[in-house]
């Protein structure tokens, strides 16, 4: 049943198109900011299929509040495929997640008189239909200068898996069978907050509870096992290599914290800007403390992207683990990771709005 509904959602989302592109996210994909258009998109730098879908748009002049609702789908491609869901579950290498919220603008003080005289001008007994216009007018000069200030509040929900080879030394028996498969699924769930406060910085942080594992802290390691097989005077040597990962693993839950701080400029008349100056990413465990500790990334990216096109990209340098409670690395240099950020979108071709 849970498919069924999940695969009608996604399959509606793929007819409401728009063709704006934005990234705000960190290195991972992540993000407290809800600016998303709806669109399909593939992720080049992560080889991942992206779908997301809501109706965060601007509010109509008069519109003061509404309620928000969108998706986001994400699937890693393995080996030409992007599963999502599998026998009614969240596949391995990818997440779905949901929100809904409330989103209020705030207007200006002088734009509202503006509107208040207007209603007064055009409820008079002889209205003075010249000086309508021209207030009509002046009104309309001046939210050219302005921007909204809005808040929007938001509860999201997420389901998220992996699957991975892990090597299992206590297993007896044929050496092939020490390579079993890990299948993690998870989820959790964030309440966030966005503030669009000046007319080109947008401020958002979230919190959340999620069941997360440890794969972003083991290594791969490479393995082969070879099998002899002797008939007579022949000998037949098969290799079986394995890609597995090496470390301490577990599943425990944390409290996820992300701050994003973003400004927004105009290059020229197609092409915008969009600054993430900072992002924080704290991920503290609940449980599991003895061999799972606090985590803290810090970083910003710089993204272009044109206001009515299909691709958009840019570059983000991370220092990840800040306080140095993970890695346990003493050279600053090589907690730094750079990396460019590459998107596209296929809205042009499904004739999207």
């Amino acid at each position: 049943m849970m498919k069924t509904i999940l695969l009608c959602i996604l399959s509606l989302c793929s007819i409401f198109m728009t063709k704006a592109q934005m990234l705000t996210e960190d290195a991972s994909g992540k993000s407290s900011i809800v600016t998303k258009p709806g669109n399909v998109n593939l992720d080049v730098g992560n080889a991942a299929v992206k779908i997301n879908f809501n109706n965060l748009n601007q509010l109509s002049y008069g519109d003061s509040s509404k309620v928000v609702w969108g998706i986001d789908a994400r699937a890693a491609i393995n080996e030409g495929t992007a599963k999502l869901l599998s026998g009614g579950y969240v596949t391995g290498g990818s997440t779905i997640s949901a929100f809904i919220g409330y989103q209020r603008v705030f207007q200006d003080v002088k734009e509202t008189k503006y509107e208040a005289d207007l209603a007064t001008l055009r409820t008079a007994t002889a209205p003075d239909f010249d000086k309508i216009d021209k207030v009509e007018k002046e009104l309309i000069e001046y939210r050219k200068t302005i921007h909204f200030k809005k808040l929007f509040i938001y509860l999201a929900p997420s389901l998220n898996a992996n699957t991975f080879r892990r090597y299992d030394s206590t297993i007896q028996g044929n050496f092939n069978n020490r390579y079993p498969k890990t299948k993690f699924r998870g989820g959790g769930i964030d309440l966030g907050i966005n503030y669009t406060f000046a007319p080109r910085f947008l401020f958002g942080f979230s919190a959340g509870f999620e069941t997360a594992n440890t794969i972003d802290s083991l290594a791969n390691r490479e393995s082969v096992v070879r099998t002899t097989t002797v008939s007579g005077n022949q000998t037949i040597i098969d290799d079986k290599k394995y890609t597995v990962k090496d470390g301490t693993y577990a599943r425990y839950n944390r409290l996820n914290l992300k701050a994003d701080f973003i400004y927004f400029a105009k290059v020229n008349e197609d092409y915008r800007l969009a600054w993430n100056m900072i992002y924080l990413r704290l991920f503290s465990p609940l449980n599991k403390k003895n061999i799972i500790n606090d985590v803290l990334n810090m970083g910003t990216s710089v993204n272009f992207y044109k206001t009515k096109g299909n691709l958009a990209g840019g570059i983000y340098f991370q220092y990840t683990d800040v306080a140095n409670r993970v890695s346990n690395e003493p050279d600053a240099v090589n907690h730094i990771d750079i990396g460019f950020i590459f998107s596209v979108g296929f809205s042009s071709i499904f004739g999207g709005r």
